[in-house]
């Protein structure tokens, strides 16, 4: 499966990652995240596993 990532979504990424971090340090104390929390770390890394995959097609 090839997605190809426009400008705008690479910066819905990047605000993503801003969000990750901001709720990171809210839950940072607590040992068991919030379900949500959970969902949204597993969607990033696969959403940084395509944009991988993705810059390494462009390179080819």
């Amino acid at each position: 499966m090839q997605a190809d990532f426009t400008k705008r979504n690479f910066k819905i990424y990047q605000k993503s990652s801003e969000r990750l971090r901001a709720n990171f340090i809210k839950f940072h104390e607590i040992l068991n995240p919030p379900a949500p929390l959970i969902k949204f770390y597993k969607f990033k890394a696969k959403f940084e596993r395509i944009m991988d995959e993705s810059t390494t097609n462009q390179r080819r």
